[in-house]
């Protein structure tokens, strides 16, 4: 004897199906999207750490350009909030003046 699923279970069972799958390919889809904004967000962070260090390269190596006004000797990098101190006189160990750059 064979019995018969009524109809309203049926269609109860197919429904839920189609909601699992749809969830599914919801959800790898979004990972996906994920996945790819976590890279974008890794080579921008890349690029941002780069104009960093070279920025803060390029400022430690400021006072032994020509036309620095200090010598280079008498300048200590600090880097934030103040890029420079100036001990004018540090090389004779008389320290006359201190200058923030």
């Amino acid at each position: 004897m064979v019995t018969q699923i009524p109809f309203s279970l049926l269609f109860l069972l197919s429904l839920l199906l189609v909601a699992v799958i749809c969830f599914l390919v919801g959800w790898l889809l979004a990972e996906r999207k994920w996945r790819k904004q976590i890279i974008l967000e890794r080579e921008d962070a890349t690029k941002r750490s780069r104009a960093v260090i070279g920025g803060q390269f390029s400022e430690q190596l400021a006072p032994y350009l020509p036309g620095f006004p200090y010598k280079p000797t008498e300048v200590k990098f600090l880097g934030k909030p103040t890029d420079f101190i100036v001990f004018e006189g540090l090389d004779e160990k008389a320290i006359s003046r201190v200058v923030f750059v």
